[in-house]
């Protein structure tokens, strides 16, 4: 009987109304099935507690930096790199074409790039085709 009251408390709790949660995913524009959000909210919930303790932890001098939830912040560590990090190469054959060098070209030992105008400022590149999502990140 008291695994049944302790389940029914659990899922009151996880069903109960976050005020943090409705305004984070309303920040970020967040939609998810019935399901999904329960899956996101647990996840979201375990990365909130994760920031928040390192962040008591900074306060105790423990850490130089303060961690805070962001747009990935409904992500585990895994999807996040899944979704961030790693090329995808859309032509996975490769090429047959071979690099011939031209000897009647002269080309300079070094290249400043930034002179020549082809390096800009960092840019946030998330990944386009997939949802917006959050997790912890240092600041």
């Amino acid at each position: 009987m008291k695994g049944i009251i302790l389940l029914m408390l659990v899922a009151m709790v996880t069903a109960a109304p976050n005020p943090v949660w409705e305004a984070w995913k309303q920040l970020h524009e967040k939609k998810y099935s019935n399901e999904e959000e329960t899956v996101r909210r647990s996840i979201w919930e375990k990365n909130l507690q994760t920031v928040e303790l390192h962040n008591i932890e900074h306060e105790m001098g423990k850490h130089t930096y303060t961690m805070g939830m962001n747009k990935y912040s409904d992500l585990e560590h895994h999807e996040f790199v899944e979704v961030m990090c790693g090329f995808r190469n859309a032509n996975k054959t490769r090429s047959s074409i071979t690099y011939l060098s031209l000897s009647n070209v002269q080309v300079p030992d070094t290249v400043d790039w930034r002179d020549q105008g082809y390096v800009t400022e960092v840019k946030d590149q998330e990944e386009r085709d997939t949802p917006e999502t959050i997790i912890p990140q240092g600041r």
